[in-house]
């Protein structure tokens, strides 16, 4: 288990080390989105929304926890251009706007009026694959600086 550290304030070191993986993130994210920073906040505000109810099944929790896992059509919830601008602060009309160029992309599903859904096997292939490898790769890499800086610490058993 991890743990914040109560024995300084370390918010400093945190914020250093969370915006350096935040930005670090961001940027990547955005390439992968042709440069357009509210397509990928979209993307993935969707791919969250899809699956978020479900993650709370520990059925689906251990069928879906690899990558190599696709969630099908009839498993994913939809959404809507409202509850996506809702969850990101975008504007409903940008939001949709960028909903129907990531069908058009092929990244999502319409599958009827305020009805969207991440178009199964997307994030399986090579660009997102390699992406979320990326990011994980960073996560990693930002949570180890942290114990290194005493800003969280490593309570009872751990499992590798």
């Amino acid at each position: 288990m991890v743990t914040r550290s109560e024995e300084m304030d370390n918010s400093r070191l945190f914020t250093i080390h969370f915006l350096r993986f935040f930005l670090r993130a961001s940027r990547q994210m955005t390439e992968a989105f042709d440069g357009d920073m509210e397509m990928a906040i979209i993307a993935q505000a969707v791919a969250i929304s899809t699956v978020e109810a479900l993650l709370r099944e520990n059925n689906f929790k251990e069928e879906f926890r690899s990558l190599d896992a696709i969630v099908g059509t009839e498993r994913q919830r939809g959404c809507n251009a409202l509850s996506i601008s809702q969850a990101t602060g975008l504007p409903r009309e940008t939001v949709r706007r960028k909903m129907l160029r990531l069908v058009e992309m092929d990244i999502l599903i319409r599958r009827g009026k305020g009805d969207f859904i991440i178009r199964p096997g997307v994030v399986q292939g090579p660009i997102y694959r390699a992406l979320y490898q990326d990011i994980a790769v960073m996560a990693a890499r930002m949570f180890g600086d942290c114990l290194d800086d005493g800003i969280f610490n490593l309570v009872g058993k751990t499992s590798t």
